[in-house]
């Protein structure tokens, strides 16, 4: 149970939000093959929701600015 462990040994006492990234079935046979290609589309994901939310909490001055973390998990 990856999962289970990740959620009670790796990751702090904090409110936590998933997000799950799906690409269409198109793209996934090239994104399977070319590794390059499928972690720049995970990280400009990751940066894109950073983003929001930093500016999110810009706006609201008593939110303090997130912090972003990520754990990775395939599923194929």
């Amino acid at each position: 149970m990856p999962s289970a462990n990740l959620m009670e040994r790796v990751l702090p006492e904090v409110d936590v939000r998933q997000w799950v990234l799906s690409f269409p079935f198109a793209w996934r046979r090239r994104l399977a093959q070319d590794g390059a290609l499928l972690s720049t589309l995970t990280l400009l994901f990751v940066a894109t929701v950073h983003s929001f939310y930093t500016k999110r909490a810009a706006v609201r001055a008593s939110v303090p600015a997130p912090e972003a973390k990520r754990a990775r998990s395939w599923k194929r």
